[in-house]
């Protein structure tokens, strides 16, 4: 049998081992640090290794992240990764040879432009009265040609003329006297009118009828004998039921006599009238005393007075002369141009 080896100083004796060699007390400090030191620090610098590692790794890779950081807009600063991205030619081979998108700046209508400034500054009196006379060229004012007030039987003489805004209208006369309130109508019945006074009778209703009920008339029938007026006999109310009153009156009312203007213009101006219309169909006696008396009359120049010279032109110029006098207007009504 082969003879047990044992390391140097232990032998085996009865179970138990025993040092060959010198041995030290067991309470000697040297040999605690010598047995225990081998043993207990060996794993301690393991641990300082890896901690030292990990540690390393971890500054390595920060290293990394800031390199990283500072060299992509370094890089992109070299590439020239600023500039539009490019589009493949197969993308544009649909589209126009140039394509163009703007947009325009929305003017402030308080903005002045040089343009506009430049085009007032050069306007010049002068340069306004040309454009005065251009406007009068573009727009004539149309003479009066034929009678009606506009629509019905009456628009085929040319006359249309709305009662909105405007003042009251006669065979196409008063429309500029917008402010007038009280109109009075001294109309001539004399026998000359008869055949012609069917049309008088329909160009003096519509006007009656377009009057507003803010305004007030009156009808006064003149000839040799003593005016005749529309009951009750002074300014009414234009309304439905005074219009028809007086159109019954107009209905009934026949030519007889001679032309005598001068006691039914009395009677008109003592209704302190805004508006007169005067109409007469020849000459009228004593045309100078009938001047002198509306100049009497229509002092203060408070009362327009429009004239209508009915198909005769006999009194024309009488006529002519009280409208300019008075601040209205003439017109000349012949008889083609009255209705069938």
């Amino acid at each position: 049998m082969p003879k047990a080896r044992f390391p140097p100083g232990v032998s085996h004796l009865s179970g138990s081992i025993e040092r060959t060699g010198p041995t030290r007390p067991m309470s000697d400090p040297a040999v605690l640090d010598s047995d225990l030191g081998e043993e207990t620090t060996r794993p301690r610098r393991r641990g300082e290794v890896v901690l030292l590692a990990a540690w390393i790794a971890s500054l390595g890779v920060h290293v990394v992240l800031f390199a990283l950081m500072v060299a992509i807009p370094w890089i992109r600063e070299r590439t020239g990764s600023d500039e539009a991205p490019r589009v493949s030619t197969t993308d544009l081979r649909d589209l126009p040879a140039e394509t163009h998108f703007t947009m325009a700046p929305v003017e402030s209508p308080f903005a002045t432009t040089p343009e506009k400034t430049q085009l007032h500054e050069k306007i010049e009196p002068r340069d306004a009265n040309a454009l005065s006379e251009l406007r009068t060229m573009q727009t004539p004012r149309v003479e009066i040609v034929g009678i009606g007030t506009g629509g019905g039987e009456f628009s085929k003489y040319g006359i249309q003329v709305g009662a909105g805004g405007s003042g009251p209208q006669f065979f196409g006369l008063g429309g500029e006297a917008k402010a007038a309130r009280r109109i009075v109508y001294v109309v001539d019945r004399s026998g000359s009118m008869m055949g012609i006074f069917d049309d008088l009778r329909a160009e003096l209703k519509r006007s009656i009828d377009r009057l507003r009920k803010s305004q007030k008339y009156h009808v006064i029938f003149y000839s040799t004998d003593p005016p005749v007026e529309a009951p009750p006999g002074r300014l009414v109310n234009a309304i439905r039921s005074s219009k028809e009153r007086t159109f019954e009156f107009i209905d009934m009312t026949v030519p007889e006599g001679m032309t005598q203007p001068i006691e039914a213009m009395r009677r008109a101006f003592a209704l302190h009238p805004d508006l007169i219309y005067f109409l007469s169909d020849g000459d009228i006696p004593e045309a100078e005393l009938l001047k002198e008396n509306l100049r009497t009359w229509n002092r203060a120049e408070k009362v327009r007075i429009f004239t209508i010279a009915y198909v005769s032109s006999a009194g024309r110029q009488l006529l002519e002369d009280i409208a300019r006098e008075h601040h209205g207007a003439f017109r000349f009504v012949s008889e083609y141009e009255l209705g069938g």
